[in-house]
C-alpha cells in the first residue's frame, strides 16, 4: 500500500527569533490550524518517520511542494508553430 500525506512538516528545533523565514512560516501556519481544530498535532519529520515505520510503511521520503511544482513546471513544454496568422498549441 501507499499512503500520501500533504501537511506541514515543523522544524525539529526553533531558535528564536533566528530562526528561518521557512520554519516561522510553517509554526504561524500551524497555530492557524491549532486555532481552528483544537484536536490538531503538529509533526516533525522524524514523528512522521516514526509513525510510518509503526504502521509497517517500510519507505519514507518527503518531497517539498514547491520543488514538485517546479518539476512540473520546468518539464512541462509548449511549442507554438505560426499557421495562416493563428498560433497553436501542440502538446
Amino acid at each position: 500500500g501507499k499512503v500520501i500525506i500533504v501537511e506541514y512538516i515543523i522544524p525539529e528545533v526553533i531558535k528564536l527569533p533566528d530562526s528561518n523565514s521557512a520554519g516561522r512560516g510553517v509554526m504561524y501556519l500551524d497555530n492557524t490550524m491549532l486555532a481552528h481544530n483544537p484536536a490538531g498535532k503538529e509533526s516533525s519529520q522524524k514523528q512522521f518517520e516514526n509513525r510510518a515505520k509503526d504502521t509497517g510503511l517500510t519507505d519514507f521520503q518527503v518531497w517539498s511542494v514547491l520543488l514538485m511544482i517546479l518539476t512540473l513546471w520546468n518539464s512541462t513544454k509548449i511549442r507554438l508553430r505560426k499557421e495562416t496568422e493563428k498560433f497553436k498549441f501542440l502538446f
